[in-house]
């Protein structure tokens, strides 16, 4: 089984039903405490660097395929067995920047084989801090690797304030 992380932070008001919907199908997450705008960080980058300097080194580490998994994610099934590369089991929307390439908005559960681990690294470690969703994707796209979008999981998000905003996350998958 792949690990899980699960990224929250000290004020989060949405870890414990992320957490709990974990455990109902036996998972044992692996809680990391990201950054927050306190740490001085801008907030479009801190998952972005919350993965890099927090998830990543312990995945590479264990050298295990992983899930990375959002704090306001409650999940409603168990997570699907995978072996891909990059798979986007939860996910907003889909749509193409100005250059035609695919983007994937939302990484509330990621999917990472451990096959792909050298080419994030070095991704990783060359591009600035941005939104994370939209590393993830540049990664698949200059690579031509396929990032596969799980169809139909059966996952909500719970509604809270969100960070790189300052509003309510309203769209299609927020519970209350």
């Amino acid at each position: 089984m792949a690990d899980i992380y699960l990224l929250t932070h000290p004020k989060s008001t949405t870890f414990v039903d992320s957490y709990n919907s974990l455990l109902k199908f036996g998972y044992n997450p692996i809680i990391i405490n990201g950054y927050t705008k306190e740490d001085n960080i801008k907030p479009n980058t801190i998952a972005f660097r919350s993965f890099k300097d927090k998830i990543f080194p312990k995945a590479i580490e264990q050298n295990k395929p992983f899930f990375y998994i959002e704090d306001d994610t409650i999940i409603n099934e168990p997570l699907p067995e995978l072996t891909e590369d990059i798979v986007r089991v939860a996910y907003w929307k889909l749509c193409k920047d100005e250059k035609k390439k695919r983007i994937c908005i939302g990484s509330s559960i990621v999917f990472f084989n451990t096959n792909i681990f050298d080419l994030l690294k070095k991704e990783i470690d060359k591009v600035r801090p941005q939104f994370i969703d939209l590393f993830f994707s540049k990664v698949c796209n200059r690579n031509n690797i396929e990032e596969i979008l799980y169809k139909n999981y059966n996952w909500n998000e719970k509604m809270h304030t969100s960070a790189i905003i300052n509003k309510i996350r309203r769209h299609k998958k927020v519970i209350e």
